[in-house]
């Protein structure tokens, strides 16, 4: 997670025989800090998610038959009560394996009373010594105070030690941590890419499209479907979202594409159904009516903000009659004008109504999740 890390540098108390007692001085150290809300999403992208954790706890719990343990959502109440802010940071450092958890975090979680009958403490203080720190993270975020906590990463006294080259800490996520987005054309690409960049900042990096530079090889439902089957019968093993429109051909496409024996590394979504998709002005042989363009009409242009800069009204335009749906399929009427318009945006902060585009990302988002806790192995 090191690029959700980046931030100011950290204030540390010195400790020393040479400071005269009474005397508080302070050392100024680069480190990595991010509240807990922008290091939540990167954890549930990268398979921590609160139901990766019990699985997690459960394992550990069949590998430490030694150790009396809590329930895993006993546990997680139990720390969703914790004031993180008002724990003491200050901890020995003379301890054996499966003492730091017994000695130091009993107290602080205030598990004491319910441990009591659980016999000796430091076979449950080895099992949770075990227990991967982004999990009982991702258990701190529970608790809603928590998340405007910072977290901080301490790594200078490692690199001043000589123990490590500060290139270390800052990694590039893996190419199997990452998510390729394919889409049906090389708009919807550049569209997706920007509101990701907007709307995920801190999660962008785990994002990625197809190269456009010699052109987008998958224009069009057809090919998209057909670049399916060839993932299918290869077996990818990059993690792979495919994105259908929400239009006619894209759902039929979906839905052939669906049933595939995929592997568990790649995922198949339509663009999500909108409430204010379904009263929408359009234009066909029976003349300018009211419809539901969901699942008939609805390309990624239509959940950009078509009142931004419009020169006229939005409109969908009735095309080809799709005789297996039996439904016509639309398009969105001067959608290039609605793309350069979001495209030519530099900032959120900007008017621009993010709202559709929000549900879109976060559909994604969730997808992506789910294609990592399927994918991505905690440990």
């Amino acid at each position: 997670m090191p690029r959700c890390f980046r931030g100011p540098i950290s204030v540390r108390p010195i400790t020393s025989t040479s400071i005269p007692r009474g005397k508080s001085v302070t050392e100024r150290k680069p480190a990595y800090c991010k509240p807990l809300k922008n290091v939540l999403p990167r954890l549930e992208l990268l398979g921590h998610t609160l139901a990766a954790a019990s699985e997690e706890y459960d394992s550990l719990r069949q590998d430490f038959k030694r150790a009396k343990t809590l329930p895993f959502d006993k546990l997680v109440e139990l720390m969703k009560r914790t004031d993180v802010t008002s724990v003491s940071a200050d901890y020995s450092d003379n301890h054996d394996f499966g003492e730091f958890f017994a000695e130091e975090m009993v107290s602080r979680l205030r598990l004491g009373k319910y441990l009591r009958d659980l016999g000796d403490r430091r076979y449950f203080g080895e099992m949770m010594e075990n227990f991967h720190p982004w999990s009982a993270l991702r258990m701190l975020a529970e608790r809603e105070e928590n998340l405007d906590v910072p977290v901080t990463w301490y790594f200078a006294d490692i690199v001043d030690g000589g123990w490590e080259e500060l290139e270390s800490f800052v990694p590039q996520l893996s190419q199997d941590k990452r998510f390729l987005l394919v889409t049906e054309g090389g708009s919807d690409a550049k569209i997706l890419r920007k509101a990701i960049d907007l709307l995920l900042p801190s999660t962008n990096d785990f994002f990625y499209f197809v190269d456009m530079e010699e052109g987008y090889p998958f224009s069009g439902t057809g090919n998209l479907a057909k670049f399916c089957n060839g993932l299918v019968s290869i077996g990818v093993l990059n993690n792979v979202l495919v994105i259908f429109d929400n239009d006619a051909e894209g759902v039929f496409k979906a839905k052939q594409v669906l049933p595939m024996n995929r592997p568990p590394t790649m995922g198949v979504m339509v663009l999500p159904d909108l409430a204010e998709l379904r009263n929408f002005e359009t234009v066909g042989p029976g003349g300018v009516i009211t419809a539901d363009i969901n699942g008939r009409a609805a390309s990624i242009e239509a959940y950009l903000d078509l009142s931004w800069n419009a020169k006229n009204k939005p409109m969908v335009r009735w095309s080809a009659y799709q005789e297996q749906l039996d439904c016509y399929q639309g398009a969105l009427t001067e959608k290039d004008h609605y793309k350069k318009q979001f495209l030519s945006l530099r900032s959120k902060g900007s008017g621009y109504d993010f709202r559709k585009l929000e549900i879109v990302i976060n559909h994604i988002f969730n997808q992506c999740v789910q294609l990592g806790a399927g994918s991505h192995k905690v440990g």
